[in-house]
């Protein structure tokens, strides 16, 4: 299994996390997210070879700086990259009920 590369920006009120996910296509993209911890896999399927295909396996592990809203996460995929947008979990948010 290949870890591939990621690169994590913090703007305050959000992170951005880029992953490099090279020959995936993005219906073999699984992303999980509990807590302060994102979890990502994928499969990649490379062109024939003496008629066999050959599969590569990612996975990406990362801990989170701190805790997330799980509701408003979005993700995009496009052109090999990876990118998500978690809005960060505000401390002390006073909830109207």
């Amino acid at each position: 299994m290949l870890e591939p590369l990621s690169h994590i920006e913090d703007y305050g009120d959000k992170i951005v996390i880029y992953v490099d996910l090279p020959f995936v296509r993005k219906e073999d993209i699984f992303i999980y997210l509990r807590k302060n911890i994102l979890e990502i896999k994928a499969t990649a399927k490379s062109t024939p070879h003496f008629g066999f295909f050959e599969y590569k396996s990612f996975k990406k592990i990362i801990k989170l700086p701190c805790e997330v809203e799980e509701k408003t996460a979005k993700a995009r995929f496009q052109n090999g990259i990876l990118k998500i947008i978690l809005k960060k979990k505000i401390k002390g948010e006073i909830r109207v009920i």
